[in-house]
């Protein structure tokens, strides 16, 4: 009976190590996951805020940039003598700069989102569109790279009558705003409905399976 009596505390010692062990497992395992979801949503919130910001430097860089191709070639028609595009030019070289450093921002945004969201085929596709952007604008340009002489114009989309060539700018401007929409609002949109779904059904799981 001594022995049982001197063992006994030593027993309840073990099981409140083991114990205390198994709640600071826990604790620390629940503080984990709290921070990985902290981590999406702020990757989310990220994303969120990048679609505005991306698609309004696409909207105004490639509305001067248009603009550009246009007082560019209407200069090069015989008449008009529509002069300053360096101005233009400027504008669209700035704004490209600020293009490039939100792309950045948005490949970097991605790839966090691809480092803390599982791996899909459905992410893996709604992530594709946003690769590679600028490919879907090469309708912006007016093909006057390279046309000097008045007898080449006719090989041009819209030939040489200025009106014809005004004509394009209006139409390409409409089409960049359906094609903002398209290319990069659209895509993003899906791309967050994803996440939100994702962040939901981590945040329910990790409410009902916190000793798992």
């Amino acid at each position: 009976m001594d022995i049982f009596s001197r063992l006994i505390p030593g027993i309840f010692g073990f099981i409140g190590v083991v114990v205390g062990g198994f709640i600071t497992y826990f604790i620390e395992k629940s503080k984990f996951k709290d921070n990985e979801s902290q981590r999406r949503e702020q990757v989310y919130s990220q994303l969120n805020g990048r679609k505005s910001l991306t698609s309004q430097l696409y909207k105004s860089y490639f509305e001067a940039f248009i603009q550009s191709e246009y007082y560019n070639y209407l200069g090069m028609l015989p008449g008009p003598g529509q002069t300053n595009p360096e101005k233009k030019s400027y504008l669209s070289e700035d704004l490209a700069l600020e293009k490039a450093k939100s792309n950045q921002s948005l490949f970097e945004t991605i790839g966090l989102i691809q480092i803390l969201f599982p791996s899909t085929n459905e992410l893996d596709e709604l992530i594709k569109p946003l690769l590679d952007i600028d490919k879907k604008f090469k309708f912006t340009q007016y093909r006057t790279q390279g046309i000097r002489e008045e007898e080449e114009f006719q090989d041009v989309r819209y030939g040489t009558d200025p009106d014809e060539l005004h004509s394009w700018r209006v139409d390409t401007i409409e089409k960049l705003e359906e094609t903002v929409k398209l290319e990069i609002e659209n895509p993003i949109d899906k791309l967050l409905d994803h996440l939100k779904r994702d962040i939901h059904k981590e945040r329910t799981k990790h409410r009902w399976e916190f000793w798992k």
